[in-house]
């Protein structure tokens, strides 16, 4: 479980400081989200812009809300301000929230004896106030298209993205990179190994929204977002074939819209790395782009050389390769079937980025797929909202998050936007169980939400209904819906639909991904052809099935949830692909399972 560090963007609301009693203070903190103003009089424009910058700054560590303490001192004294002084401060504060669009709320006032400093005329009443500062709940009106990058380690993929996100060229050296790298062996090897979250936005007018657009002092994802119609949300993936549990992970996890394949020109060489994720991605429906990098320390050779591999490869999968050299190409190129190709530098000139911003900002959104386990099984299946787990993290105050997908139903609302107070079931873990959850707050793209629909990313903050169970909530879970008296279980077994040319079936000990989850896997029956069937234990079985044949999994590390329909990527015990398929039956766990 990963613990988010102080700049997290979940956060309880602050804690109230102007409490009954209270006659002082701690001394301001320069980080947090309290900050103490003795008084706001006489702002001027240019004051006002510097205020709004450090309002900003104190909402990004509280994660959306700040509190300020009027009339205190930097060392936490309580000197207050007269009545009329006050009301002026107030009216600086609501303008500062004003221009940064968040609500304004005095919570507490407090009246303090006029110190021993003031002269006996003034004898008034002295004020302190408390005011909380915090972004209303939105409903980010923005389409998000989540784009994995695939591809094998050394061929530019977090120097592109990092060009695309950031705005600034490499140096050859790998300044580009940096901001994407999360781990110190990352960032000394420069291998990818985990999966990393950058965004790019396109505004009305189609130009690129990044880091290098937004002012530096409202530089974050949050203001990206905002001044964004559309979010091309990159997750850039792991390309070292010892790290490809995680490139799976970002493929299926998040249910990738596209994928952004880099290779090396100067290598002139494919390579199976690519070639794999590839032929995944194709299996799997995935629309696939290529960046061919380094294009500036290439050869005409070698860039000619790949090309050919490329081209040849893609043809053997029934794609239709095609270059993209002008922004008259793009519209060209969003055809079922084609595979569009970029010829790109990351180097001071950056000739060829433009062009593949047009390209990202014309994506359409893909229409959401069909949801077979809820159309054709009948109404014995649940059919409410399923959250999928990909991340799990613990904050210090906030508690217990959760981020994934919310694959299946309408809706998934906060507590604020719940009609009733909705309880939600977490699981399956080890032992088949579900335990019952309250949701809190939700999040996307780092924006608080009030609710998450159908095909939309983001984070949660969860409370376990079941305090003291011992209840350890891990990636692969799934948050589930649950009308009241109703049940929901894990499974044992899944059965697997695959091509009839497939031989590798991971007959020995493999591993599966699906949705969200990672699991070991055996085969339970084996057979020599399709018309011929072994049944190892008594409940396994091979069978053809409309031209292509079934095979039946048992999971070894436990049970788990599973959706018909789901696609699945089967993997060899040395982490090598076996095969694409689909999940076309199960077992249910006997034991476990939730209800509300």
């Amino acid at each position: 479980m990963n613990t988010l560090g102080a700049d997290s963007d979940y956060h309880p609301l602050p804690t109230c400081q102007l409490l009954p009693g209270v006659t002082r203070l701690a001394p301001e903190d320069h980080d947090g989200p309290i900050e103490y103003k003795m008084q706001l009089l006489g702002i001027g424009p240019e004051r006002l812009d510097q205020l709004c910058t450090q309002m900003h700054f104190r909402l990004g560590e509280g994660g959306g809300a700040a509190l300020y303490e009027i009339g205190v001192g930097d060392d936490g004294e309580l000197i207050g301000l007269l009545e009329d002084d006050m009301r002026e401060s107030l009216e600086t504060l609501s303008r500062m929230a004003n221009k940064l669009e968040v609500g304004l709320q005095v919570v507490g006032s407090i009246h303090v004896p006029p110190s021993s400093d003031h002269d006996d005329l003034d004898q008034d009443p002295r004020i302190c106030a408390e005011v909380l500062i915090q972004r209303r709940l939105e409903d980010p009106a923005f389409e998000e298209i989540r784009v994995v990058t695939i591809g094998a380690h050394q061929s530019g993929k977090s120097t592109l993205l990092g060009v695309l996100t950031h705005g600034i060229p490499d140096n050859g050296r790998g300044r580009a990179r940096l901001a994407l790298l999360r781990h110190r062996h990352e960032i000394e090897t420069g291998h990818t190994s985990s999966i990393a979250h950058e965004i790019v936005g396109y505004g009305v007018d189609g130009e690129a929204v990044n880091y290098a657009t937004i002012p530096f002092s409202f530089s974050s994802k949050q203001s990206i977002v905002r001044a964004s119609v559309k979010v091309i949300d990159f997750m850039d993936c792991a390309g070292h074939p010892r790290f490809a549990r995680q490139t799976i992970r970002g493929i299926l996890g998040y249910a990738a819209h596209y994928a952004l394949c880099t290779v090396a020109t100067p290598s002139g060489e494919l390579g199976d790395v690519a070639k794999d994720y590839l032929g995944m991605c194709f299996a799997l429906g995935v629309p696939t782009f290529v960046c061919l990098t380094k294009v500036d320390l290439a050869t005409k050779d070698k860039l000619r050389t790949t090309m050919t591999k490329l081209y040849a490869f893609l043809g053997m999968r029934g794609r239709v390769p095609v270059l993209v050299q002008s922004e008259g190409d793009v519209d060209m190129v969003l055809g079922e079937g084609v595979v569009p190709v970029f010829l790109t530098s990351c180097a001071a000139s950056l000739t060829s980025i433009p062009l593949l911003h047009t390209f990202l900002n014309a994506l359409p959104v893909p229409p959401l797929p069909i949801l077979t386990s809820d159309t054709t099984l009948g109404p014995e299946v649940h059919t409410g909202a399923r959250f999928h787990v990909n991340e799990v993290y613990q904050h210090p105050t906030a508690g217990l998050i959760i981020g994934g997908l919310l694959r299946h139903g309408t809706r998934l609302p906060s507590s604020t936007q719940s009609v009733s107070s909705s309880t939600y079931l977490l699981g399956p873990d080890s032992s088949g169980d579900f335990v019952r959850v309250g949701i809190k707050t939700i999040h996307r793209q780092r924006i608080p939400t009030p609710y998450l629909s159908r095909g939309q990313a983001g984070t949660i903050a969860i409370t376990l209904k079941d305090e003291g169970c011992g209840f350890k909530v891990r990636k692969g879970m799934v948050l589930v819906d649950v009308p009241e008296g109703e049940e929901v279980k894990a499974y044992e077994e899944i059965e697997v639909e695959v091509d009839p040319g497939v031989e590798d079936l991971g007959v020995e000990q493999a591993m599966v991904y699906f949705a969200s989850a990672r699991a070991s896997i055996k085969i339970v029956a084996s057979s020599a052809s399709a018309d011929e069937t072994h049944d190892g234990n008594g409940h396994g079985h091979e069978h053809e099935h409309e031209g292509k044949r079934t095979v039946r999994y048992e999971f070894t590390s436990g049970p788990e949830y599973v959706e018909i329909g789901e696609n699945v990527v089967v993997t060899r015990s040395d982490g090598g692909m076996a095969f694409v398929g689909s999940v076309v039956g199960y077992s249910e766990w006997e034991g476990g399972g939730g209800k509300v």
